[in-house]
This record gives structure tokens, sequence and C-alpha cells, in this order.
């Protein structure tokens, strides 16, 4: 039987709650999402799964992100 090169098999996971918080809050800085959006408008994205538009979906983030900021964090979101 072969032993592992570390000891990484047996640290034990971070599965806690927070576990991702530090790597989700970094993908939701505004910067982060300002160049997305530009590559998302500059491909003419298409609808999505919730059956938004581009132009919908400006409109509809407007009004929502907040709350769907803190639903994406929190696990809760659902388009």
């Amino acid at each position: 039987m072969r032993s592992p090169i570390s000891d990484e098999v047996n640290r034990p996971q971070d599965e806690s709650d927070n576990a991702g918080q530090g790597l989700l809050e970094r993908a939701f800085a505004r910067e982060n999402l300002k160049r997305a959006w530009k590559r998302v408008k500059a491909n003419k994205g298409a609808a999505g799964v919730d059956g938004l538009d581009i132009e919908q979906t400006a409109e509809h983030l407007l009004t929502q992100w907040a709350a769907i900021r803190e639903q994406l964090l929190s696990g809760v979101y659902g388009p």
C-alpha cells in the first residue's frame, strides 16, 4: 500500500458555513462585476434561465442587486 506523498489527504477540510465566503465576496466586488458586465454586453449576452434579456437584466439589477447579493452570499438564491 502506497503512503500519501503529503498529509493533505489526512487534513480536515473546512466545511463551515463560511467556506468560500471570501471568494464570493471577491467575485461580487464592484470592479469585478463591472468587467463581467462589459464582457456580457460585448458578447450581446443571450437570455438566461430567468428568461431576461440583457436590457431587462440591467433594469432588474438596478433595483434588486442588493437583495440578490445577500441571497447569493447566504446560499438561498434562486432565479
